[in-house]
């Protein structure tokens, strides 16, 4: 069985790219991508409003 600990959140990068952990500081950019209904449409969620 696969057992993943992200108790150390790897950030991972490249020349055009960086995934890193989401923190408070992003709350305005992933507000904006959940309230888009073009964002949200294969999610299945909610779109946000607050």
């Amino acid at each position: 069985m696969l057992n993943i600990n992200f108790s150390h959140f790897p950030t991972l990068e490249s020349e055009r790219l960086m995934l890193r952990r989401a923190d408070f500081n992003d709350v305005n950019e992933i507000f904006e991508m959940r309230s888009d209904p073009e964002m949200m449409k294969y999610i299945p969620r909610p779109l946000a409003t607050t």
